[in-house]
């Protein structure tokens, strides 16, 4: 289920939509075995498997504004992702993180343009929140939870990877 709206006015723009996705025997990771072993140099063996239902949800924004000297625009996106599990015995049902969801991130940018010299300048800055909510294979990859860069060492407590941002700046000639 999707819904969204759209507001324009004189110079003025925005979009909004939310979504919410059920989804019936999600992929998600069962342990498994190779030649007989469920564990590979100390690694568990996984296979991929259709096997939880899944909720996907989320909200995306954007808005711009051409004003007299500059246009703004931004961007930003959430998204929640989680599988639904029976906890042992009770019947009741335990959400737990789906794989591979992004954080909230988003995009801003002011443009100017100079039309005197046929060219324009713009600043950018594009980023992604702290990524908290992790799959249990999220927290066995290298990528999300290595203890320093290239090490190829798992942190003990991952609580995930560090928010960012870059700044850029772009010009060009017409």
């Amino acid at each position: 289920v999707e819904l969204g709206s759209k507001f324009k006015y004189k110079k003025l723009r925005f979009n909004i939509s939310g979504f919410v996705s059920f989804i019936d025997n999600a992929i998600d990771e069962v342990g498994s075995t190779w030649d007989g072993k469920t564990e590979i140099e100390g690694k568990p063996v996984i296979k991929r498997a259709n096997k939880k239902n899944g909720v996907y949800r989320g909200v995306s924004g954007f808005a711009k504004a051409k004003l007299p000297w500059f246009t703004m625009s931004a961007g930003v996106t959430a998204i929640e992702g989680y599988y639904l599990t029976e906890k042992s015995g009770s019947g009741e049902e335990q959400k737990t993180p789906a794989r591979r969801v992004p954080p909230v991130y988003g995009k801003i940018s002011v443009k100017r343009e100079l039309p005197t010299y046929n060219s324009f300048v713009k600043v950018t800055t594009i980023f992604a929140k702290r990524q908290e909510q992790l799959h249990s294979s999220d927290l066995k990859d290298l990528r999300i939870c290595e203890t320093s860069l290239h090490s190829g060492v798992l942190q003990e407590d991952c609580s995930g990877s560090a928010g960012w941002y870059t700044i850029n700046v772009d010009s060009g000639y017409k």
